[in-house]
This record gives structure tokens, C-alpha cells and sequence, in this order.
């Protein structure tokens, strides 16, 4: 993840020196090595911050920075997924004023203990939710002229089984 995070940062017409020097530090030597977590959030932070300096210097303006990371809820559960969780909290707890984050996941206990730092969560409501699958499979089912041709029995299953099992998914 955070490699594509600092791939994503990484202009295309510039190297960011946070970046060089995380690439020289270990294609020093032979074979060349491999950064560890820490460094690549160390290399992260740093290209945050110096994103609007380098576009200042080039005659751009400030840009903001979305991240966006959706279904917390589907990394396994473990170290590797309170890492995640617990990065993404210190990265909002920076307030870094052009670093907008959004991550996205069920309500479920250690997300929502790990993203201390955040504003209040938005919540969606679950019920809400399913109503608006029933109605966009219902129509779907209704544009589709092998679906729409099919005995209301069928039809019914594939909303159940779509919607109803589908758990809000």
C-alpha cells in the first residue's frame, strides 16, 4: 500500500528527494536492498510535505492530496491490518492542512478504536443501503430482456440472493 501511495506521489516529471534518497540508500550496495515499512512511511510523510514546495517552485499551485482507501474491513485480520489501521490514524492526526484521507469499512471494533484521531465517523445506514440495491436490481432485472422475461419466482430469488444475502455488499 504504501508503495502505491509514493508511486501515485511521484510526479512525472520529478524525483522527489525524499524518494531518491530512500532509492540511493539501498542501491548502494550489492544486491540491493529492500526499504522497510518504516522508511517507505517516513519516504510518504516526506513527499507530503514537499509536494506544494516543489509545485510552488514550478510555477504550479498547491495541490491537494485524496487518499482513498476502501473495504477496511477486508484486509485480514492481524498485524498487517493494525499497521494499516494505525498508520492511517497518525496520518490524520498530522492534520496536515492539503492531505485529505478517506478510508472506508463496516463498523467494526478495532477500526473504529484505531481511528482515534478522526473526526466523528460517518456512518451509513445499512437498511438505506439495501434499499437502494433492491431498487437498482430490481430495474436492472427489468432492462435485461432474458431477466425481465423470467417467472416472478426467479426473478425473486435472484433479488434475495443478490440483495438479501448479499449482506449490504
Amino acid at each position: 500500500m504504501l508503495q502505491s501511495f509514493i508511486a501515485q506521489l511521484c510526479p512525472f516529471n520529478h524525483i522527489p528527494a525524499a524518494l531518491q534518497s530512500l532509492y540511493d540508500r539501498h542501491n548502494s550496495k550489492f544486491p540491493p536492498g529492500i526499504p522497510s515499512d518504516d522508511e517507505l512511511k517516513e519516504t510518504f510523510l516526506a513527499m507530503v510535505y514537499e509536494i506544494p514546495a516543489f509545485n510552488r517552485e514550478s510555477g504550479g499551485s498547491d495541490r491537494n492530496i485524496f487518499i482513498l482507501v476502501d473495504a477496511l474491513d477486508e484486509l485480514p485480520l492481524g498485524a498487517s491490518r493494525d499497521d494499516i489501521i494505525g498508520f492511517l490514524d497518525k496520518l490524520a492526526s498530522y492534520r496536515i492542512p492539503h492531505l485529505h484521507v478517506l478510508a472506508t469499512g463496516r463498523d467494526e471494533s478495532d477500526i473504529r478504536s484505531g481511528l482515534k484521531t478522526w473526526d466523528p465517523p460517518l456512518s451509513i445506514d445499512k437498511s438505506k443501503v439495501i434499499e437502494d440495491m433492491r431498487l437498482f436490481v430490481v430495474r436492472e432485472i427489468e432492462k435485461d430482456l432474458d431477466l425481465s422475461s423470467k417467472p416472478a419466482a426467479a426473478k425473486e430469488l435472484i433479488i434475495r440472493r443478490l440483495v438479501d444475502e448479499g449482506n449490504g455488499m
